[in-house]
């Protein structure tokens, strides 16, 4: 049972060091190509009018939950629609 546990162990530790050993891949440069621009996925009509509107630039900066991190997703969108409908008044 001994010899099987030491065994074990020496093929463990044999493995362990051979995958270690691995070198890195070298690191690509980055392309100097301009990527062409996409428009958003979704609703474009409504992000750009909430992004025209001063009220966005106002409540995006104020979107943030009780911890103080950024809110994201359908959180945000409902914050966003209800602040600017305020900030409006």
């Amino acid at each position: 049972m001994k010899s099987i546990l030491a065994i074990t162990v020496a093929t463990l530790f044999c493995a362990g060091s051979a995958f270690a050993q691995a070198p890195a891949a070298p690191a690509k440069p980055a392309a100097t190509v301009a990527a062409p621009a996409i428009p958003p996925q979704g609703n474009t009509a409504a992000a750009s009018a909430a992004a025209a509107s001063p009220a966005a630039s106002i409540c995006a900066t104020k979107a943030v939950d009780k911890n103080g991190r950024k809110l994201h997703g359908a959180a945000k969108a409902s914050f966003m629609k209800k602040c600017e409908v305020n900030t409006l008044k």
